[in-house]
């Protein structure tokens, strides 16, 4: 008999929904001790719910919600879903939904990602309604077939522009507001990246905890540009998912130094430091309209291995995967 239940809060149970995840072709980069402490993070903005779909006692669906923080609205929340394999088709998805809407009876806005191409998961999000709001690449670099000759001379152009990149490790020990001013980089950044919803800009103490003090954060891994003291530009790593893998979260530079190769400098860095680190592969998620981004990936070698949809409902539902 099928059961839904609250998702207790161990990382056995959410390493369990991150297997689900992987088996359903969810967008599954976070593993369940991240996703645990992401959910911790998000607590003070709004309840987070995890619901486990179990049959005789076998975990074979998940449903989540979460407030966002960097791209917070409103009644808006984030939704996941993700059904096993041998048991889609028989009505666990639909089941899952309707016990998640029954816990967002204040949700405003839904949104949600959808594997571009997934027929069974559309009809569920059509039934529901919404409607697709963007439309995201997801691009993967092989670090042991990289042209090293090509990302050395892309690198070296951010010496030649006059400027030296640091990773934060270090320059923290150097700024003592180095919180405060990557917080602002951030913020300026964010307000040229493609989104299909408003938001406001997250706090400082809000974006620290969920962006700096979550154990995905690499600070090895996030390299600034600088012009003097000026901080041009930023290409950050994170370590959500497999122990050999990073992905990227934000690249950006800001509008006077645009166009002269700081992104491919800086993106071009970061594999040269992640292939002597031993990593496998680096993963990056692009707006398909972001052309800028998608021939700087094209530059570093990045090839694309899936299609995202993002979905919007203003009538309360919403599913990823």
């Amino acid at each position: 008999m099928l059961q839904i239940n609250d998702l207790p809060m161990t990382d056995a149970a959410y390493d369990a929904v991150w297997a689900l995840n992987e088996a359903a072709g969810a967008n599954a980069h976070i593993r369940g001790a991240i996703q645990r402490a992401r959910d911790d993070a998000r607590r003070p903005h709004g309840e987070v719910v995890r619901l486990i779909a179990t049959l005789d006692g076998t975990p074979v669906g998940h449903a989540g919600a979460f407030p966002l923080v960097s791209y917070a609205g409103p009644g808006r929340r984030y939704c996941q879903l993700a059904v096993h394999p041998d048991h889609q088709g028989r009505g666990v998805g639909r089941a899952l939904l309707q016990a998640l809407l029954a816990r967002l009876p204040d949700a405003r806005e839904l949104l949600g990602q959808l594997r571009a191409g997934d027929a069974r998961a559309r009809r569920v999000l059509d039934h529901l309604g919404g409607v697709v709001g963007s439309e995201d690449l997801e691009q993967r670099l092989l670090l042991a077939d990289v042209d090293v000759a090509r990302l050395e001379a892309l690198a070296g152009r951010l010496a030649a522009l006059g400027l030296r990149v640091v990773p934060l490790a270090r320059l923290k020990a150097e700024v003592p507001d180095w919180v405060a001013r990557l917080h602002r980089l951030h913020v300026g950044l964010d307000e040229d990246v493609p989104s299909p919803v408003d938001h406001e800009p997250p706090d400082l103490d809000a974006w620290a905890a969920a962006e700096l003090g979550v154990p995905d954060a690499r600070h090895d891994a996030l390299f600034l540009a600088l012009d003097g003291d000026a901080w041009v530009g930023v290409c950050e790593l994170r370590q959500p998912g497999r122990p050999d893998a990073l992905i990227h979260d934000l690249t950006g530079v800001v509008r006077p130094w645009r166009r002269r190769g700081v992104a491919a400098g800086l993106k071009a860095t970061a594999a040269l430091w992640a292939r002597q680190a031993g990593l496998t592969h680096l993963t990056t998620w692009t707006h398909v309209e972001n052309a800028a981004m998608r021939a700087t990936n094209a530059r570093i070698g990045f090839q694309e291995v899936a299609r995202w949809l993002l979905w919007i409902s203003e009538r309360g539902g919403g599913a990823t995967g």
